[in-house]
């Protein structure tokens, strides 16, 4: 019996499942976007593990735009901002925010006891903005705190989580506990002429190697099954 036509059959059938699984994990690397959380209403969300917004997941990517108040204008400050959001896939994870006005803005991130991760509150150019990697962040809930600098997170027994005074990113302090509250010291409720709300743009990123990796394997395989026509 001749066999022939069978494996050549089988070849095909193989090819055009390996051209289709590599489409399709090019068609997730490309255009899977992140989820978009705008805060809405008045300036400002909690800032207390409480009173937190949920801002949704980041696994494949999250993006929050907000805005903080400096108190000009007889207004009431809104210098600090916290975000909940949950990761169910544990990946490297690359956080940035980028103002518009704000004086050298600052991010915070906290695990889901609110226990202090990573801060920044690096400058870059003639815009304001923060930027870290955590290389391995597992799967779970997190929060992103958003504020002024000399706006800076305390522990429920009032002690600073973070040295942000003497370094300009870093991981939280050893024997600090949760989040409680915000120390501010900015010197921003001040009287002023003009009720100054200053945007800003959070952004938590997954890198793509994990998604082109498979698309690599995919063509690998296709390959594979050339050679065996």
């Amino acid at each position: 019996m001749n066999q022939a036509p069978f494996l050549m059959n089988s070849s095909h059938l193989l090819k055009r499942i390996v051209l289709a699984a590599a489409a399709l994990t090019f068609a997730i690397a490309v255009h899977a976007g992140p989820t978009v959380f705008n805060e809405t209403g008045p300036p400002g969300t909690g800032d207390t593990l409480g009173t937190a917004l949920s801002a949704g997941s980041a696994s494949s990517g999250l993006i929050i735009n907000g805005n903080l108040l400096d108190g000009r204008g007889g207004q009431t400050p809104n210098v600090s901002d916290l975000y909940k959001f949950s990761i169910v896939s544990a990946s490297r994870y690359d956080f940035t925010s980028v103002g518009s006005l704000v004086s050298d803005l600052q991010l915070f991130l906290f695990d889901s006891t609110g226990n202090g991760l990573y801060f920044s509150n690096l400058t870059g150019g003639s815009i304001t903005q923060g930027s870290f990697t955590i290389d391995s962040l597992g799967i779970g809930d997190y929060y992103i705190g958003v504020s002024f600098f000399g706006v800076d997170p305390l522990d429920t027994a009032s002690n600073a989580i973070f040295d942000t005074l003497g370094a300009t990113q870093g991981s939280g302090m050893a024997g600090a506990l949760a989040l409680g509250s915000w120390s501010d010291t900015s010197a921003f409720n001040q009287p002023g002429a003009q009720w100054d709300i200053s945007g800003y743009r959070v952004s938590i990123s997954v890198p793509e190697p994990g998604a082109l990796s498979l698309a690599l394997l995919a063509l690998v395989l296709m390959g594979a099954a050339r050679r065996r026509a």
